[in-house]
């Protein structure tokens, strides 16, 4: 391919063809990756990226969309993040200096998905110059996803349908559909409610639907992957030794590190010495090392419904659980689980010794890092960064950001793919 084409790699027979809303090759019916050719590589590409906007679309050479908004887009504030220098919270967990918080509270939003949401609704809309017909995006969430679908959705005038299951926090299924989603709750938990829509979408009635995190889930990830290099650009072009993440679904803990790997093999970065460490809540603690060299980790059958923890900690199968083992093996990274106690001592650690604040979800993170630290896993003099996926600091204003926008409406469905299809005509309908 040339320098500047972008494109989906058949994995059968290498040829590269447009992107398009389908995860596969035409020639081969095989599935695809997306493969860029920026114009230059190195020191040149770090110049190029340096003089780039000051946000997610500085990336442009290794991200699937082709156009930056205007400046004065809401989407221009998307993935602009600065890692913080968290000497105090340091101390407190038995870290030195090296040590960084990347509190990555959304612009649009307030959480961390406006990223990938934004990557993979601007691609929709290319999607449609190019002639395909797009009647909605959807998303199956357990609740910060849909909150930025729609808000970005809303942005770009594309009508939003937020699949959650009814046991997720009322204040995020509110949240989104103050940004002006349709949000439907199913009365199931998460894995079950995924499954079922994802057997709906084959339904050729709802075709013109685009799954934000389904179908397009591997251009949702090159949002997320925008990360790591970024966390490497803001520590003078060079990897962490470590990174401490939250495990949900996974595919952000996964496509990081992709995204590190890729500022590699462009000579971005001249190494990756990355370990990714995933943090789980003890009782959905599901991928766990087995100190077997042969197989590392092992996914364990989780059978917790508890209602204590955050929707957002509540998954017993990671949706992206191979690329994480993946990842975890490839990085000789790990995983740990984390009590109720030690979640909110991790929030309670962020609070006092910090100038924002974070859910049980940093928490987690929090906590996971002073036990890595404790069992000699990190050692002090590491590079080392948190990322805090539901940090707070101040900066995104919920109630100025909905102000004068119509209200989605939300609807509740017992589970079943047939329940589903029928619900989204009906939206659709409306």
């Amino acid at each position: 391919m040339s320098l500047l084409e972008k494109g989906l790699q058949c994995t059968s027979c290498k040829k590269v063809g447009a992107i398009t809303p389908f995860n596969y090759a035409e020639c081969h019916l095989e599935p695809a990756v997306l493969v860029y050719g920026p114009p230059v590589r190195g020191r040149e590409l770090r110049q190029l990226i340096s003089r780039g906007p000051p946000n997610i679309f500085k990336w442009l050479p290794i991200l699937p969309i082709d156009e930056v908004p205007e400046t004065d887009s809401p989407l221009s504030k998307v993935g602009s993040t600065g890692l913080v220098i968290a000497n105090d919270l340091a101390k407190s967990l038995g870290f030195g200096s090296d040590f960084y918080v990347y509190p990555d509270e959304g612009p649009l939003s307030g959480t961390f998905k406006d990223n990938g949401v934004t990557i993979a609704s601007l691609t929709v809309r290319q999607f449609i110059k190019q002639g395909y017909d797009v009647r909605a995006t959807i998303d199956s969430t357990t609740g910060n996803l849909g909150v930025s679908h729609g808000a970005v959705a809303y942005i770009l005038g594309v009508k939003a349908v937020v699949f959650i299951p009814s046991d997720s926090s009322h204040e995020l299924i509110e949240r989104a559909a103050g940004m002006g989603a349709y949000v439907v709750k199913v009365n199931t938990d998460y894995d079950t409610m995924n499954e079922h829509l994802k057997h709906a979408m084959e339904y050729r009635q709802l075709a013109g639907i685009f799954g934000i995190n389904l179908g397009l889930r591997h251009i949702y990830g090159e949002g997320s992957k925008t990360i790591g290099p970024e966390i490497a650009r803001q520590l003078g072009w060079r990897a962490p030794d470590a990174i401490v993440h939250p495990i949900a679904a996974g595919l952000s803990l996964s496509r990081i590190y992709n995204g590190l790997d890729q500022a590699r093999g462009l000579g971005l970065i001249d190494s990756l010495p990355t370990r990714m460490y995933g943090a789980q809540a003890e009782r959905y603690h599901s991928i766990r090392p087995t100190g077997n060299q042969q197989n590392p980790f092992e996914l364990v059958d989780i059978q917790e419904t508890s209602a204590v923890l955050p929707s957002t900690l509540r998954v017993r199968k990671p949706t992206n659980v191979w690329d994480i083992i993946e990842t975890l093996v490839k990085s000789n990274g790990s995983t740990i689980g984390l009590t109720d106690a030690e979640v909110y001592q991790g929030m309670q650690l962020v609070k006092d010794n910090t100038p924002f604040s974070t859910g049980p979800v940093g928490g987690t993170v929090v906590a996971a890092a002073k036990k890595l630290r404790e069992k000699g896993q990190i050692t002090p003099d590491e590079s080392t960064v948190l990322v805090l996926t539901d940090a707070i600091t101040g900066n995104f204003d919920y109630e100025s950001t909905i102000r004068g926008r119509s209200k989605g409406q939300i609807s509740e469905i017992e589970p079943g793919i047939k329940n589903i299809v029928a619900t989204l005509e009906q939206i659709l309908a409306a």
